[in-house]
């Protein structure tokens, strides 16, 4: 614990408080044989002069914490502690409040009247459920003697806030009051009834569960599960006077946990001989042995079964505890939440991941270390729940909270972080992830490695099987498997909740570490030195990367607890606004605002019956949410005007009932708003809302809608619309611009890129509207539609809606073309002598890429990727035939066409006329364009990945000439090899030329690419210098070319895929029509950190080419003068980003290239903040 720069005053009766009471406590948890006199001494003073009751006992349960033995101190167990203590305190409050009910009396039966409902009678009764809940959950006898025993911190804690416990005299004993009517016995009853709930909800507190047996040590001792934090094998079996709290057991339906791999001995860098290093499994957790075990069994002190200090996974069975708001501790797992670690979906990520830690342990400097060190929370602190224990405490203070609040803020906090180490547990034991400790010295063993050297030493050059994490204590890494990170699942869960509770995301929090703070290497700091955390967000983020800084957590265990942390946040403050309010009716908390009844015969469990939902609703807008909501739309991108009105209040009201679905993101300008629905669908193909204001907020979005259009991106656009009354209706027209901003047809502007526009009439269309508008945007083609919503029809006043759930109105059925016609071109290109495919934007779906592998190579079929959008084909895959199909059309016999509006540009050459044109897609014929006329000699329309499939199933029916074939592939995969070799030589080239050549930028950019980057290309990333293999790694600009799209679909897909490094490459141009101040602003207000690189040639290329094409010995070549084309003088683009609390800076030396991007993209890896490169290029 440190010591906390803010100052304490005491908002309570009486009590003699004393300063210095966190650096008393420091004292404490160094010498723990504190006398009793000592410790009661300063209890007094365990509070500051601002504090209220919840607060105080917050304090007094963080001590317990601190002080108990390692047996009750396991992260989960920890938490779940903290929910209870708050729950006991929470309950009790509730009755003395006018609308709560406690978790344990939804009836609200303990109510007391309304002139007992005084502050004094809240804090007795709070008072009293703490004491009760914090004695059963830290009992005497847990700690050896000469501790001090909880009962005679407790006992202090009670009598500092004026009351006593006297057990001795039963007769007037307030600890055994269960008087209904008076505050101490409403304390004790709803304490009592916490305690009761929780007694058999998994965690097996009491001990009374038959524990898990020692697995056979075979072929060499493997530990047994751990009982809790810290402990270790040394007493296998408990004695009578031993209870095994927490500990793994025996049940039907259950198995024990048993590790995977072997013990690995202590070793560190300044270790002389390192033994043990046995690694069975590479992929799964390995337990250590602490320094201390290793000298236990060095010294011949013991064995493995009776030494102190080996590693065992602390609560192992976590994931069948109760959890308070979820469902249950598996709830995300199958709405891909929760993936995989990233090392077991993608191959090279393994290596990725060990040299991105050694990378980390490379840039250790001395705030580095220190943010490991404040972070930590291990054995002896408050642990990582504890932690945002003491930053609600400062939000209390600093907010001035009354007992009301805080007995709300601390019990919804602490029940999130509670939910939060259930689903941790859950995701360490089904993956067993492992650390970067074994993973690091499994694949570097034998190797020199330049890392962090050890206490006391620099960077240098170590044996790899040596490498060690800087992390304060005897445990150089935590008893329990890595992926994915507690320390992120609980801090994001946790600051979730005080965003949510405050209205805010602002923090203002400071800390001051004094000199010599630090454990590792006791010097550092050498000055007292002060961390400040803005926000919320900015504190939880530093927590999750302080676990990378340190090497105890890989990149992606940090980001999906990050993501998961969010969501448990969301869901435990719905829940506890349910029981704040009252409307949380059901005790076994299955509480919801929504009344479901069935509309078919038969079983109402049955799957395919028709179910109504009917939810209270008080507004049109409310209820247009609640359906967007329930229909899977995730956020709601929006550019407001004075139509957003009845949108904005209903949010404010859904907020405050903790309905978050569709989340709210400002985005101030119309450009990047529709671009990042773009992005986001482009990712997950899933639609998403963007609505702007009114026919002006629509002109300026035009231009993504055509994007979106001619990229089929399904998005539901969607635009208020001028009140249509002058009169006294709600929503009527009261602003100037009213009459101005109303159009004749507003949807007319948009029509002819747009698949179905519609304008609601009234609420009672809504469930009709919104499913078609979902419905028909997904359908395929997919792309685009619009409604526009009158500010009246908005501001209707409603009392409910009802709507099927799901819908009844879905998406059309994916589509297979006629078995003749798959025939007939099967057949053909089983003939044809020289076949080729040329592919754009078929990998738009990532599951049409397979099959289109195997069907090329079925036939021997080169793929070319001709002006593509996204990946089609792996890039190095032998049969990828580059990017130009152009030199061969002469001589092919029959082409396939994926997806391909402009498959070969006619004026330059197509192929002969006898060419046999195959064509596939959604649409073939690519009906929305006026004017196409490229030959469709057959047409196969419907989903491409079927209908690879269809065509590899019936060659291989038909029967495929083996020996054409090996020959076709054979030449193909030889003018694969040649055009690499040419690409990498031409790279290799540009390298180095000054100023910078856009080959050498992409050469660059392509050699930092990885299995966990995705990259959006606004044109000027030659794909010649990258390889992408997998699908959805790549996407590249619409061929509408509706300029600034770039910037706003990389901030959509980083939303869309957060553990994804997202890299933006862009010209100039298109960077500044992308509204770069607005891009930027949205990166850093909500969170996305992208990589954006600038191609600056300081000119529009795509006009001077076009130029120079349309008249080759025209004016503007002869005289080198191009009006209009150019973009001088350059604007420092660098520090726009800057400007945004990004990082950005300015290349023009090609040598220094290299450490630029390496730079950046730590930034956005590990810093979590937006960065952006401005490359200064050759000038056409």
């Amino acid at each position: 614990m440190t010591v906390l720069s803010r100052s304490c005053p005491v908002r309570r009766r009486g009590s003699v408080i004393l300063s210095g009471f966190y650096h008393i406590v420091d004292e404490l948890l160094v010498n723990r044989a504190l006398r009793v006199t000592a410790f009661v001494a300063v209890l007094g003073c365990a509070t500051s002069a601002s504090a209220t009751v919840v607060s105080d006992w917050n304090t007094s349960a963080l001590a317990e914490v601190r002080l108990s033995r390692s047996l009750r101190n396991g992260p989960p167990i920890v938490a779940r502690a903290l929910a209870i203590a708050h729950t006991c305190m929470y309950d009790a409050w509730a009755a003395f409040d006018d609308v709560a009910v406690g978790t344990t009396d939804s009836s609200g039966s303990r109510r007391r009247p309304a002139n007992e409902r005084t502050d004094e009678n809240k804090a007795k009764a709070i008072s009293f459920a703490a004491y009760r809940c914090l004695r059963n959950l830290y009992p005497d006898g847990s700690l050896p003697p000469p501790l001090v025993q909880p009962s005679v911190r407790l006992n202090a804690a009670l009598m500092n806030q004026g009351f006593t416990c006297t057990p001795e005299n039963p007769t007037n004993d307030d600890c055994q009051n269960f008087d209904p009517t008076t505050p101490q016995g409403i304390g004790n009853i709803a304490a009592q009834a916490v305690i009761d709930a929780r007694r058999h909800d998994g965690s097996n507190q009491y001990g009374d569960l038959t524990p898990a047996p020692c697995p056979v040590p075979t072929p060499s001792p493997h530990p047994c599960a751990a009982a809790a934090y810290g402990q270790t094998s040394a007493h296998p079996t408990p004695t009578f006077d031993e209870v095994w709290a927490y500990s793994d057991y025996v049940a039907a339906d259950y198995e024990p946990y048993v590790p995977t791999n072997p013990l690995m001995g202590y070793c560190n860098p300044l270790v002389l001989v390192c033994e043990r290093q046995d690694i069975v499994d590479q992929n799964h957790w390995q337990p250590l042995i602490f320094s201390n075990g290793q000298e236990c069994l060095d010294s011949g002190s013991g064995t493995e079964e009776t030494c102190p200090g080996i590693q065992l996974f602390i609560a192992p069975h976590w994931e069948r505890v109760t959890p308070f708001a979820l469902t249950s501790a598996d709830q995300f797992d199958d709405i891909l939440t929760v993936p995989p670690p990233d090392y077991l979906k993608n191959s090279g990520q393994y290596q990725t991941d060990v040299n991105d830690m050694i990378q980390f342990s490379r840039d250790l400097d001395t705030r580095r270390k220190l943010i490991v060190e404040y972070w930590a929370d291990g054995p002896s602190s408050e642990l990582p729940p504890g932690h945002w224990g003491l930053f609600a405490q400062f939000v209390s203070q600093r907010d001035h909270h009354t007992i009301d609040q805080d007995a709300k803020m601390f019990f919804a906090m602490h029940n999130a972080s509670f939910d939060a180490g259930i689903v941790a547990w859950h995701i360490k034991r089904k993956y067993n992830g492992v650390r970067p400790i074994t993973a690091i010295r499994f694949v570097k063993q034998g190797k020199n490695i330049l890392a962090w050297g050890g206490p006391g030493r620099p960077i240098e050059h170590i044996p790899g099987e040596k490498w060690s994490p800087y992390n304060p204590g005897t445990n150089l890494t935590p008893s329990f498997p890595g992926y994915f990170s507690g320390h992120s699942v609980f801090s994001r869960s946790s600051a979730t909740v005080l965003q949510l509770f405050t209205g805010s995301d602002d923090f203002g929090f400071s800390t001051v570490l004094p000199a010599g703070f630090g454990r590792v290497e006791p010097g550092i700091p050498p000055v007292p030195t002060t961390f400040f955390y803005g926000t919320f967000s900015d504190a939880a983020n530093e927590a999750g990367l302080s676990r990378l800084f340190g090497g105890i957590h890989f990149e992606d265990d940090n980001t999906t607890a990050q993501n998961v942390g969010y969501l448990i946040g969301v869901q435990a403050w719905a829940k506890a606004l349910t029981f704040f309010n009252g409307s949380c009716c059901q005790p076994a908390g299955s509480c919801t605002r929504a009344v479901l009844y069935n509309t078919s015969p038969g079983n109402p469990g049955k799957r395919g019956s028709l179910m109504r939902k009917r939810v209270a609703v008080e507004s049109t807008a409310e209820a247009y949410l609640e359906l967007l909501a329930a229909r899977g739309v995730e956020y709601f991108f929006g550019n407001a005007g004075t139509d957003f009105a009845p949108i904005i209040d209903a949010y404010a009201k859904r907020e405050a009932q903790g309905q978050v679905l569709p989340r709210p993101l400002t985005i101030p300008h119309e450009i990047p708003a529709v671009a990042m629905a773009h992005g986001y669908a482009m990712v997950t193909g899933r639609p998403q809302v963007v609505m702007v204001h009114v026919n002006v907020g629509t002109a300026n979005g035009a231009g993504g809608i055509i994007n979106a259009a001619r990229a089929n991106a399904p998005i539901l656009f969607s635009a208020g619309r001028t009140p249509l009354t002058e009169g006294a209706l709600p929503g009527a027209r009261n602003r100037q611009i009213h009459w101005a901003q109303e159009s004749f047809d507003q949807a007319g502007m948009l029509r002819e890129y747009v698949k179905w526009d519609y304008e609601l009439r009234m609420g009672a269309q809504l469930e009709t509207v919104v499913d078609r508008a979902l419905a028909v945007a997904t359908s395929e083609p997919a792309g685009p539609v619009y409604l526009t919503l009158p500010r009246e029809v908005l501001a209707e006043r409603l009392q409910e809606i009802e709507y099927f759930d799901p819908p009844r109105l879905r998406a059309d059925a994916e589509r297979v073309p006629d078995p003749a016609a798959i025939e007939e071109a099967a057949r053909a290109l089983i003939a044809a002598r020289n076949p080729i495919v040329i592919a754009k934007s078929g990998g738009r779906d990532p599951r049409a890429v397979a099959p289109l592998v195997t069907l090329a190579e079925t036939l021997g079929l080169p793929v070319f990727e001709w002006h593509h959008s996204h990946v089609n084909f792996p890039q190095d895959h032998p049969l990828h035939a580059g990017y130009d199909p152009t030199p061969h059309l002469g001589d092919v016999d029959v082409v396939v066409v994926v997806e391909s509006d402009a498959p070969w540009f006619p004026k330059l050459k197509a192929p002969r006329p006898e060419a046999n044109i195959i064509q596939i897609g959604q649409d073939p014929l690519f009906s929305r364009y006026p004017i196409r006329g490229f030959a469709v000699d057959l047409g196969l329309g419907g989903a491409p990945r079927l209908t690879f499939a269809a065509l590899t199933d019936a060659a291989r029916r038909i029967g495929v000439d083996a020996h054409a074939v090996t020959e076709r592939r054979a030449r193909w995969e030889a003018e694969h090899r040649r055009l690499r070799q040419a690409w990498s030589a031409a790279g290799r080239k540009a390298q180095d030329d000054r100023p910078i050549d856009m080959l050498g930028l992409s050469r660059a950019i392509g050699e930092r690419l990885d299995a966990s980057t995705l990259v959006v290309n606004e044109y000027d990333l030659d794909p010649t210098q990258t390889c992408f293999r997998a699908p959805g790694t790549y996407f590249g600009a619409p061929a509408s070319s509706g300029l600034g799209w770039g910037l706003g679909a990389a901030l959509g897909a980083k939303l869309a895929a957060p553990e994804k490094t997202v890299i933006c490459a862009v010209g100039d141009g298109s960077y500044i029509f992308g509204a770069p101040l607005a891009a930027h602003w949205v990166a850093r207000a909500h969170n996305l950190p992208v990589l954006f690189v600038i191609f600056n040639n300081r000119a529009w290329n795509a006009v001077k080419r076009s130029v120079k094409a349309y008249a080759p010995e025209g004016w503007s070549v002869r005289t080198g003068v191009m009006p209009l084309s150019e973009l001088d003088p350059a604007p420092d683009y660098e520090l726009v980003a800057r400007a945004c609390g990004g990082w950005g800076e300015r290349v023009e030396d090609p040598a220094a290239l290299p450490d630029m991007l390496d730079q950046a993209l730590r930034v956005v890896r590990h810093e979590k903040r937006q960065a952006l490169l401005n490359v200064v290029c050759k000038k056409p």
